[in-house]
């Protein structure tokens, strides 16, 4: 396994894998409900929409594939990324997905019309992770290059980098209240003080 996700509602798991498939399991039952098929590489990142109707997956194929959980069908194949895509994740609204790849590009997807309404450059390498802080509309991203970047999600703009690994940046999360962000890499986990981005 490589991602995995929960559903808003609690009672579905989908993960990816190597295999190319993303996969849906009952958490009550622990039995599988679907396999999706579709990618040509591995599976790298699942993320659920707020509502729990979509199922966005980014692989290595370099595609983002976009799921109705109504009827477990592919919506649309979205291939603007020129690399493996490592990270998909949904702003709190679903109006936005954000997806960052091996490309050094982040791309903004307006889920009304599944076009690229802004691709954010300033990574030197490989992005491996992507956090959305609702509270005070910024994101982090943070990959091969070592550096933090935070990004206002209200114009797009980069707000400023963040030092302090040596290592590549595996994966960034911001606390639930918005005020906290930890960064990791190896054997390093940094708490960040959010509140002074």
């Amino acid at each position: 396994m490589l991602t995995v996700a929960y559903s808003p509602d609690g009672k579905i798991i989908a993960s990816g894998s190597q295999d190319c498939l993303v996969k849906l399991w009952n958490l009550e039952t622990l039995q599988e409900i679907k396999s999706l098929q579709g990618h040509k590489g591995s599976i790298c990142s699942v993320a659920f929409n707020p509502d729990g109707v979509i199922l966005a997956s980014a692989s290595g194929d370099k595609t983002i594939k976009l799921w109705s959980m109504d009827n477990f069908s592919e919506i649309i194949t979205l291939k603007e990324h020129i690399n493996l895509v490592h990270c998909v994740r949904f702003t709190q609204d679903g109006k936005m997905l954000v997806s960052a790849s091996y490309d050094k590009a982040i791309k903004l997807w307006d889920m009304s019309t599944y076009q690229v309404i802004k691709t954010l450059e300033g990574h030197t390498d490989r992005i491996f992770s992507i956090s959305i802080n609702a509270q005070r509309k910024l994101m982090a991203s943070g990959g091969d290059d070592k550096i933090i970047k935070i990004w206002s999600m209200e114009t797009f703009q980069e707000i400023k980098s963040l030092t302090g690994h040596e290592n590549y940046i595996n994966n960034i999360s911001f606390s639930h209240d918005g005020k906290l962000m930890i960064s990791c890499s190896n054997k390093v986990i940094i708490v960040w003080d959010a509140e002074t981005f």
